[in-house]
C-alpha cells in the first residue's frame, strides 16, 4: 500500500454498507486496513496491564480483528498505518466494524492521529466516543469528519480504550464520500436586500435632496418623495450593537394609497436592510427607522427613500456610543496590526482590540489616534514589571472615541498572591492618571475537565486573585476590576458531520457536537464566579482553533463559541485576528474578500444579532431543547432595547422541526441562517410581522421552522411589549401547545395568546 499526500480538504467518512447506496454515494472502497497479517503496520500504544492483541477467527467476517483492553489506569491505543487516499481532492469516506467485549467496561474513543514521528507520540484529535453497549454482536458505525491535512502531513485513525474497556475493531476500508442535499425551506418572509455600503470615510456634499428646516432650539431635514413629505432629524444617537431608530415622519399629501421603500447605507459594519410600508392617502405615519452600528464613532448614513418612479437621500450623521457585549479579536504576540487589518476589522464589526505591550508598546497605540478605525477600545496588556510606565497620552481618556482597557500579563507558574501583586499595581499607576480607569483581570486559562469535557479552571490562581480589596492603596481597594478575562483552551479542528450506527442515522444528540459545546461554553466558569461572589462580566478570548479543512465548518464553529460566550454575559467575545496554518482565523493573509469569506460573513452577520444583547433565563427548557449545549437543540434566549433573539443550533443529525413559542407580539421579524449547504448567509425579513400558515392553523404563538445539522439560525423580533419572558422557549413543532381560553376563541385569540 503506498501512501499518497492527502489535499488540505480531507472528508473522513466511517460509514456502513447497508444504507451506503441511499444516503452517501455509492463508491468502491479506496483501501483498506486488514488485520491479515496481525498487526504489521499497525501501532500499539500501552502500558502497565493494558494491551491491544490479535484475536484469530473471531473477526466479523470470520477472520481476524483486534482487541483492545484497556485497565483501570492506563489506556490501550491502536493507531492505524497512514490512511492511503489516492482520490487527492475529493471527499473520502472509512467504514469500521465495532465490538464491545464485556457490557460493564469503559469507552472507546475513535481520532485522528497526526504528525507522528518515531520515538514521539502522536497528536490524536478526539472525533467519537463510543460509550459501553450490552450487546455483544459486531456493530457498523458510521463518522463523516473534514479535517484538515497539510502539504505533506500524514493521518491515520487512533483507536483508544479506557477505563477497563474491553473492545474488538474489524474491516477499517476508506473510500470515496458524497454528502447529501438539504431540502428547501419553506420562507418565514421575503429575502432581505442589503444596499452597497459606503466608504468609511464617506461625508455628503450638502444635503443632498433634502433641505433644512429650523424650528425652536433644533432643527429638521425636509424632502419629498412621490407625493410624501418626509421629516426626520439631522443626528441620531445609537448604543453600539443595538437597532434604534430614527423618528421618520411620512406625510401623504395626495389621496392615494402609496408605498414606501427606504434603503440606510452607511459604513461596511452597518447592515440594515430595506423595508417598504403602506402610507395610506391624506395621512401622516410615523416611523421608527431602527438603525445599527458595531464599532463606536461617528459615521454618515445615507438615507434613500422611493416611492413609484421618484426617489431621494437625505444624510444623517450617527454617533454611536459603547455598549456590550462587543465582538473583537485578539492579536499574536509580537505581530501589531497594520492601518489596514485595523480597518478589515472595523468594517466586520469588530469593536475591540486585545493587544500585548512590551516595555515600549504602549506608544504605538498612540499612532492610531487619527486613524478612523482607532475609535475602537483597546485591550491592553501590560508586563508585570516595575519598569513599565505608561504615558500620560495612553493612559488619560481620549476623546476622539478611542478607548483604552488596561490588564496585568503574568509570568508563568504565577500564584494567587503574585497575580493579585501584579493587579493592584497596575491599578495603582492607572489610578495615578484617571480616577476611574477601565481595569480588567489578568486571563485565567480554562482546561477541558477530563472526565466531564466541560471547562474548568487550569492550574493557576483561583478566581478570588482577581479582587481589589486586598490592595495596600485604600482608593483602589474600594474599586473593582471591570471583566474577568478567560482565555478558553484549544479546540481541536477535525469535526464530524455525520453518524450512522448500524446502517440507520439516530435520531440522537451527536457525540462530538455535545463534546463540542461543553468544550467551549463557560457556564460553569459562570458557576464558579458565583459561588465565590465574582459576579462580573467575562471577557472570553479563543487564541486557537484548528481548522477543519472547510471553512463554511469552522465559521459555524465559531459562531457556537460566539453566542455560548455572550449568552454568560461576556463583556467581549475576542477571536484570533489572523489565519494561520492549520488555525482559524478573522483575517486570511491573502486579502480574500470578506464576502467571499465565511468566517468574515459569520462574524459581521453574528455580530449584529449578539451585540449589546442581554441574555435571558430560558424559563420552559426541556431536556430535549434548552441552553444546555448537550440538548438536542440548543438555543439561546436575548433581548437587545425592544428586540427579543434567539439562536438555535441542532445536535444531532436529522434536521428538527422546532416552533418558537411567544409571549410578546411581534412586530417585525428577521431570519437569519447561517447554512452549510448552499448559500452560506440567508436573510428574510417581515417589515411587518405576519403568523405563518401553520401557527394560524394550529392557533399556536408560535414561529414554525426547520433546523438542519451543522446550521445555525438567529431569529430578531422587534416586539410591542418587550420583556425578559417574551419567548416561551423552543420546542417540538409537534409537542408546542398553548390552551387556548374559551373567552379567547375571538377573531383577535392570536394576539391574546402572547400574553
Amino acid at each position: 500500500m503506498t501512501p499518497v499526500r492527502m489535499s488540505p480538504v480531507a472528508v473522513l467518512l466511517v460509514t456502513t454498507s447497508l444504507l451506503l447506496p441511499i444516503l452517501f454515494a455509492a463508491a468502491a472502497p479506496v483501501s483498506m486496513l486488514s488485520f491479515a497479517r496481525s498487526l504489521d503496520g499497525w501501532e500499539v500504544l500501552a502500558e502497565g496491564t493494558a494491551s491491544v492483541t490479535m484475536l484469530s477467527g473471531q473477526g466479523s467476517g470470520g477472520g481476524n480483528c483486534a482487541r483492545l483492553v484497556a485497565s483501570a489506569d492506563h489506556p490501550a491505543t491502536l493507531i492505524s498505518p497512514a490512511l492511503d487516499l489516492d482520490a487527492a481532492g475529493m471527499p473520502f469516506e472509512v467504514q469500521l466494524q465495532i465490538r464491545a467485549l464485556t457490557d460493564d467496561g469503559g469507552p472507546l474513543q475513535i481520532g485522528l492521529a497526526s504528525g507522528h514521528t518515531t520515538g514521539q507520540p502522536p497528536t490524536i484529535e478526539p472525533l467519537w466516543t463510543v460509550q459501553p453497549i450490552a450487546d455483544s454482536r459486531w456493530h457498523t458505525l458510521t463518522l463523516a469528519v473534514s479535517a484538515h491535512i497539510g502539504d505533506g502531513d500524514t493521518v491515520a485513525l487512533a483507536f483508544t480504550a479506557s477505563q477497563r474497556a474491553d473492545w474488538a475493531i474489524d474491516q477499517v476500508e476508506v473510500g470515496r464520500y458524497t454528502p447529501p442535499r438539504s431540502a428547501d425551506h419553506v420562507p418565514l418572509g421575503d429575502t432581505a436586500v442589503y444596499p452597497e455600503p459606503l466608504p468609511a470615510d464617506w461625508e455628503p456634499e450638502g444635503l443632498l435632496d433634502a433641505r433644512a428646516r429650523e424650528l425652536i432650539g433644533s432643527s429638521e431635514l425636509v424632502a419629498d418623495v412621490g407625493g410624501i413629505q418626509l421629516r426626520l432629524p439631522p443626528e441620531a444617537h445609537c448604543l453600539r450593537g443595538m437597532r434604534q431608530g430614527i423618528e421618520i415622519s411620512c406625510a401623504n399629501r395626495v389621496t392615494d394609497d402609496r408605498q414606501l421603500t427606504i434603503s440606510v447605507q452607511g459604513p461596511p459594519d452597518v447592515q440594515i436592510a430595506d423595508w417598504t410600508l403602506p402610507v395610506p392617502g391624506k395621512s401622516t405615519v410615523r416611523v421608527f427607522l431602527p438603525v445599527q452600528r458595531l464599532v463606536t464613532g461617528d459615521c454618515w448614513l445615507k438615507l434613500g427613500f422611493r416611492s413609484g418612479s421618484e426617489q431621494a437621500f437625505v444624510p444623517v450623521k450617527l454617533h454611536s456610543i459603547p455598549a456590550y457585549p462587543v465582538m473583537g479579536v485578539t492579536w499574536p504576540n509580537g505581530q501589531m496590526p497594520g492601518e489596514g487589518d485595523l480597518s478589515r476589522v472595523r468594517d466586520l464589526g469588530g469593536g475591540m482590540h486585545q493587544l500585548r505591550l512590551s516595555a515600549d508598546g504602549s506608544a504605538y497605540v498612540l499612532q492610531h489616534v487619527g486613524h478612523p478605525a482607532g475609535a475602537a477600545e483597546w485591550l491592553l496588556g501590560v508586563p508585570a514589571a516595575p519598569s513599565i510606565e505608561l504615558p500620560e497620552a495612553s493612559v488619560a481618556p481620549a476623546s476622539d472615541g478611542r478607548r483604552h482597557l488596561w490588564y496585568p500579563l503574568l509570568p508563568e507558574s504565577s500564584g494567587t498572591e503574585q497575580a493579585t501583586a501584579a493587579l493592584c499595581a497596575l491599578a495603582g499607576q492607572l489610578h495615578h492618571h484617571d480616577h476611574s480607569p477601565s481595569l480588567f483581570s489578568f486571563p485565567f486559562s480554562l482546561a477541558h475537565d477530563p472526565l466531564t469535557a466541560r471547562l474548568r479552571l487550569d492550574e493557576g490562581p483561583a478566581l478570588d486573585a482577581a479582587r481589589l480589596g486586598d490592595c495596600p492603596d485604600a482608593a483602589i481597594a474600594d474599586s473593582s476590576v471591570s471583566s474577568i478575562i478567560l482565555t478558553l483552551p484549544h479546540l481541536s479542528g477535525a469535526t464530524v458531520l455525520r453518524t450512522l450506527w448500524d446502517g440507520k442515522p439516530r435520531d440522537t444528540v451527536s457525540a462530538y457536537w455535545a463534546q463540542f459545546g461543553q468544550g467551549c461554553d463557560p457556564a460553569p466558569v459562570r458557576l464558579l464566579s458565583r459561588q465565590a461572589d465574582m459576579q462580573l462580566p467575562f471577557t472570553v478570548q479563543l487564541p486557537q482553533l484548528g481548522s477543519s479543512g472547510d471553512r463554511r465548518l469552522d465559521a459555524l464553529k465559531l459562531g457556537r463559541i460566539m453566542a455560548s460566550a455572550a449568552y454568560q454575559g461576556a463583556t467581549a467575545v475576542l477571536l484570533p485576528a489572523w489565519e494561520r496554518p492549520g488555525q482559524v482565523g478573522l483575517l486570511q493573509p491573502d486579502g480574500l474578500d470578506a464576502a467571499d469569506d465565511p468566517v468574515a460573513q459569520l462574524h459581521l452577520t453574528l455580530a449584529a444579532e449578539l451585540a449589546a444583547a442581554v441574555p435571558v433565563y430560558a424559563a420552559e427548557a426541556t431536556d430535549t431543547m434548552s441552553p444546555e449545549p448537550d440538548a438536542r437543540v440548543t438555543y439561546k434566549l436575548f433581548v437587545r432595547g425592544d428586540e427579543g433573539i434567539v439562536v438555535m443550533w441542532n445536535n444531532t443529525d436529522q434536521p428538527q422541526e422546532v416552533a418558537v413559542g411567544l409571549r410578546s407580539q411581534p412586530v417585525t421579524l428577521r431570519l437569519l441562517r447561517l447554512s452549510h449547504d448552499g448559500e452560506f448567509v440567508q436573510h428574510q425579513f417581515q417589515s411587518i410581522f405576519r403568523m405563518t400558515g401553520r401557527a394560524l392553523e394550529t392557533k399556536q404563538p408560535g414561529i414554525y421552522l426547520r433546523l438542519d445539522p451543522l446550521d445555525i439560525t438567529c431569529l430578531s423580533l422587534r416586539l410591542v411589549d418587550p420583556h425578559a419572558n417574551w419567548s416561551r422557549g423552543v420546542f417540538p413543532a409537534d409537542e408546542f401547545k398553548v390552551e387556548i381560553p374559551r373567552r379567547d376563541s375571538g377573531p383577535r385569540w392570536w394576539e391574546r395568546l402572547f400574553y
